[in-house]
């Protein structure tokens, strides 16, 4: 038993080192004074002041650099104001130096003093070893170690060039100081214990303007950052404004924000929805004092760009196509445009139900064929008689586009509606400037009627031979709908070249301009592709095919080469001659949705610990591909085009697709990648691959890892990593 409670201890030993390595990189304490601090009382931890770095990850770091001095009015040190700012600092990309600095009952002033300087010192002289920068240390304090820091802010020293210790040679001075709710003066509105434990209960006026350091402030003084709060009763705010007004004379940049709630030695403020904004402006004001490597902004857009719609459009990543019309009454795919409107006759046709399938399995937008190549229309066009107005439907008052557009907006899906620029049954057809007259009216009806369209389906079967006016069909698009995207023989979204629903494995949204789509474009534009396919052999519906439906494995395989090649896949699912989505189709879409559902609920690197071999600051660090923010991204500096990202998950763990994302408004970039785990002689790839985009999914045999590296070997400009994740799918 005795054996198996040392084991126990050992490993819960272990395990803490873990996480803590995983959080930041903590050194060993530095002792400041190797030899013994100066009036120094003896060898017991008490006497010997300390400095514990914590490093950034690597990748990440931008060289500032700052010194925390916890608070405990100059008798105690508060663990929860040390190890945890540090933590902190490291997320922004500076290092964090925690000072075990000399207190009460044993030490007084000058000894907490000596210490911050020799801490500040000791920074600035091994900046090279900590990757930090000379000139960017900065220090910051709570309550009495907010004393302290000021203090070391104001009593600073230069260097000795003549000292025998090399620490000596250097300014004590920080670059900067961060002042949490802290004791300033020794006068009235002092922290009792703080001063008697420094300067004791009964010091002599020149003692206590010394140590008062609103009276020490200089135009010399560092740029200071102040937290206080009105509740505060330990230290009165009136510390921090006396400060702040000294700061103001001498003319010392500062930025300095009062809380009305919060009691004294909140520290983070992790759990207060209002205090704990103090770290995030003051990550702003370290940014200013150029202390993230951040300042510098983010990568350059890379052109060609998409546009806000496109962006949009390709994060919705799944449409649903309706092919419904005269033809789903005929039994055809391609109707001759002679068809008799009284065959429709949809006997209990509801779109909210289309809507519900819809939403359910995931798709984002409904695109409805208005009129196919029949002529047949299924509103009721004022500019002819092949449409629903002359069939039995509803008295010849039904409108179908109206009765889709309205379970769109009650659904919160977006509307797309597909119109046919063939038409086999309209008589103007053979007269293209005549034609181009009706079909423009047809789209202005479509376009002015129905609300919002998100997108503009132009379809180019059967037009072989024929001349349009697609500039002016563009052009009234852009006017009535300037949101829609026109797609397909449009200028915004491609066809990807197939009705399979299968992308290229190497998928550019970067396209050559058409001189005809594209006017007065230059080389390449944002020209993203679109992925259609029917659940079904054929578009529209027929009973024959109630039994043809693809299967779960069939529609898994589409969705990963559409929305996985970055592409958007468009499913067609033809509604019945009753008008309903029959539940054969119905009830595939919600085996897939639940199989998606199931795959990417659970991401094995969200949050994890990461390294790169290369970052441009803090706010691009790796850990930006891992947060779940779709805002953030890990990116390389400008230059560097080639750099890998390293994950540890904590523990080994199985998965079998890897998902990868570029920030996409910057442009897109990746022209080659792998994935890899470690394989006992160093790194094997289970995934190797070319362009990325909005998305890339990769499916693979499943492999288990505790670490998990992603190799960015080529790209057209610096990265930019959106996301990077792992998952296990249940069907592999």
């Amino acid at each position: 038993m005795t054996n198996l409670r040392s084991l126990l201890v050992t490993l819960a030993l272990c395990l803490v080192a873990f996480c803590r390595e995983a959080v930041a990189a903590e050194l060993s304490p530095v002792v400041l004074w190797p030899d013994g601090a100066p009036g120094a009382l003896g060898k017991e931890p008490a006497d010997v002041p300390t400095l514990t770095p914590y490093l950034p990850p690597p990748g990440t770091a931008t060289g500032g650099a700052v010194v925390v001095c916890p608070g405990g009015g100059y008798g105690a040190l508060a663990d929860h104001e040390g190890r945890p700012v540090a933590e902190w600092l490291n997320s922004l990309g500076i290092a964090g130096f925690v000072l075990k600095y000399r207190i009460a009952p044993r030490y007084h002033h000058p000894a907490p003093l000596q210490d911050a300087a020799r801490a500040v010192r000791t920074v600035r002289a091994r900046a090279a070893e900590w990757g930090v920068k000379p000139d960017r240390i900065g220090i910051l304090g709570f309550s009495a170690g907010g004393h302290l820091a000021s203090t070391a802010g104001t009593h600073f020293a230069a260097g000795s060039a003549e000292a025998q210790d090399p620490v000596e040679r250097v300014s004590s001075r920080p670059d900067c100081m961060i002042l949490v709710y802290p004791v300033i003066t020794m006068r009235a509105a002092t922290h009792a214990g703080s001063r008697n434990n420094l300067i004791g209960p009964n010091p002599d006026e020149a003692m206590v303007a010394l140590m008062s350091n609103e009276e020490q402030v200089t135009r010399d003084t560092p740029p200071a950052f102040l937290i206080h709060t009105v509740e505060d009763k330990a230290v009165p705010y009136e510390n921090s404004l006396l400060f702040v007004a000294a700061l103001r004379k001498a003319g010392v940049p500062h930025e300095f924000h009062l809380y009305e709630k919060g009691q004294h030695g909140f520290g983070m403020a992790s759990g207060d929805p209002v205090l704990s904004s103090w770290p995030k402006r003051c990550a702003d004001w370290l940014r200013l004092r150029g202390f993230r490597g951040d300042a510098a902004g983010p990568p350059a857009p890379l052109p060609p760009l998409p546009t806000p719609r496109q962006i949009a459009w390709q994060e919705s990543e799944m449409l649903m196509f309706l092919h419904f019309g005269i033809n789903t009454f005929t039994d055809r795919e391609w109707g001759e445009g002679t068809e008799d409107p009284r065959l429709f006759q949809p006997e209990a046709l509801d779109a909210r139900q289309w809507a519900s399938v819809a939403k359910e399995a995931g798709f984002k937008y409904m695109i409805l064929t208005a009129k196919h190549h029949d002529g047949f229309c299924l509103w009721p066009s004022r500019y002819t008689e092949h449409s629903v107005k002359t069939s039995p439907w509803k008295g010849g008052n039904g409108d179908v586009v109206r009765e889709v557009a309205t379970a769109c907006r009650e659904a919160g899906l977006k509307l797309g509606i597909y119109l046919s620029p063939w038409d086999r049954h309209e008589k103007s057809y053979a007269d293209s400037a005549k034609y181009d007259e009706h079909f423009k009216a047809q789209l202005t009806e479509l376009l002015s009627s129905y609300g919002e369209v998100a997108e503009v389906w132009f379809d180019g079967a059967g037009s072989e031979g024929h001349v349009y006016d697609w500039p002016g069909y563009y052009g009234l698009i852009r006017k009535l709908q300037k949101d829609a995207l026109i797609a397909i023989c449009g200028p915004d979204v491609r066809w990807v070249g197939n009705e399979d629903g299968v992308a290229r494995e190497t998928e550019w949204s970067v396209q050559p301009a058409s001189p005809a789509l594209h006017p007065g474009a230059r080389d390449k534009v944002w020209y993203p592709a679109e992925c259609d396919v029917s659940i079904r052999p054929g578009w529209f519906w027929h009973q024959a095919q109630d039994a043809q439906v693809k299967s779960l494995e069939q529609l898994l395989d589409i969705y990963y080469k559409s929305v996985g090649r970055n592409s958007v896949l468009l499913l067609n699912v033809p509604p019945n001659r009753r008008g309903l989505i029959s539940e054969a189709d119905a009830r595939r879409l919600r085996e897939l949705r639940a199989v998606i559902d199931a795959t990417f609920r659970l991401d094995f690197a969200l949050g994890k610990s990461a390294t790169a071999s290369d970052s441009r600051g803090a706010a691009f660090g790796p850990g930006k591909a891992l947060d779940g923010d779709k805002e953030t991204y890990w990116s390389t500096p400008d230059g560097t085009t080639a750099a890998s990202l390293e994950l540890d998950l904590g523990e080994p763990l199985t998965f079998n697709v890897s998902r990868i994302e570029e920030a996409i408004s910057l442009g897109q970039r990746v022209e080659e990648y792998r994935v890899e785990v470690p394989d006992g002689n160093g790194w094997k790839a289970v995934v190797k691959g070319t362009t990325v985009g909005h998305k890339k999914l990769d499916r693979f045999p499943e492999v288990t890892a505790e670490k998990v590296r992603l190799v960015v070997a080529k790209a057209r400009g610096p990265l930019a990593i959106r996301s990077f994740g792992l998952h296990l799918s249940p069907r592999s």
